[in-house]
């Protein structure tokens, strides 16, 4: 998600937002910027990694300041130059003025502005139509034409990519290992919440009161296991040796949902089934009787729906931990080849 001084200077400057970036032509040169939570990533087209020396000279602008705008990471290709600035989202102003001053430095440097075809390696200029792909998550704008003749050939190179990383690795597989570390991820739901019952009771002065656990933080506890989800089956995705890409992350992403409702029921009506001290009963004659109580007790249906509430948000907090690290972003665009309009 774009920041508000990323998505202000986009509209300001007629640029893109979309698909994760922020991209278009700015004084001359096509840029984009990718956003994660503690990272920003600038990409500019540009032949002047072609030249070591002039890129030198133009990068010694920001010789005694560079660690202000927290570049931790670049890359400087031929078509292209690309900065990984370590920034939250109320710092994101600091890569528009570092952009800026880049863009001076290199007129001050009298370097010819420009930009080449990634197909056929010629000169473009925004007044051309263009289209704009995605290539390994370096936007590139493209002639049209270009794109239409080398599409066929560029999703097969893509293909090809995607096929030798995942070599001797398979999904089904790796569904599997996910799906057997869900369960395990229920199991220490349904323990950590039988746990918390059981300590509960024996500190509560009265335990049959819900009124209590309600108030109390200690109750909800459990719920923090939903940061450990996603890490959780993704070791077992992982382990078994599942393709990487989209299908990892949607797998991992949907059965840690599918897990935490699952942990939240089965933890909630378990820890009662275990620690019951009544008349002996079938689990599921107890579940009916647990339904009924939460019509009839508000306090009691109260802090079942905290207690989901809380896990479901944990889980999603861990999902996002999980899934925009630079590490993540970068793996999920080792074989990407989209066109972008």
């Amino acid at each position: 998600m774009a920041s508000l001084s990323i998505k202000n200077f986009a509209i300001e400057n007629h640029l893109t937002v979309d698909y994760g970036y922020t991209y278009g032509w700015y004084k001359g040169f096509y840029i984009s910027i990718k956003e994660g939570i503690s990272y920003k990533i600038l990409t500019i087209i540009t032949k002047l990694g072609e030249n070591k020396n002039n890129l030198k000279k133009v990068l010694s602008e920001f010789n005694n300041d560079l660690e202000k705008y927290c570049v931790n990471d670049n890359q400087f290709q031929n078509e292209y130059l690309q900065f990984t600035f370590n920034l939250n989202n109320d710092k994101a102003k600091l890569v528009i003025e570092f952009l800026d001053r880049f863009i001076e430095s290199y007129h001050n440097n009298s370097m010819e502005v420009g930009a080449n075809c990634h197909f056929c390696h010629k000169p473009i200029n925004e007044s051309e139509k263009l289209t704009i792909v995605d290539i390994e998550g370096i936007l590139y704008p493209v002639h049209e034409n270009c794109y239409d003749e080398k599409k066929d050939k560029m999703k097969e190179k893509a293909k090809e990519k995607y096929d030798e990383i995942n070599k001797n690795r398979s999904f089904f597989k790796g569904l599997i290992g996910a799906i057997l570390f869900s369960l395990l991820f229920v199991l220490l739901l349904v323990g950590a919440y039988t746990l918390k019952e059981y300590l509960l009771g024996k500190l509560s002065s009265d335990p049959d009161s819900y009124d209590n656990y309600a108030a109390n933080l200690f109750h909800y506890l459990p719920a923090l296991l939903g940061l450990i989800a996603p890490f959780l089956i993704d070791v077992g995705y992982q382990l078994l040796k599942g393709t990487k890409g989209n299908k990892r992350y949607g797998t991992v992403i949907i059965l840690s949902y599918i897990a935490s409702i699952l942990g939240i029921w089965f933890g909630f009506t378990f820890s009662i089934y275990f620690l019951w001290q009544g008349e002996p009963v079938s689990y599921f004659n107890l579940v009916s009787d647990i339904m009924s109580v939460m019509r009839i007790y508000p306090s009691f249906r109260l802090s079942f729906i905290l207690f989901a509430i809380f896990t479901l948000v944990f889980t999603t907090i861990g999902v996002i931990i999980k899934f925009t690290t630079m590490k993540e972003v970068k793996e999920s665009e080792m074989t990407t080849m989209d066109k972008l309009n």
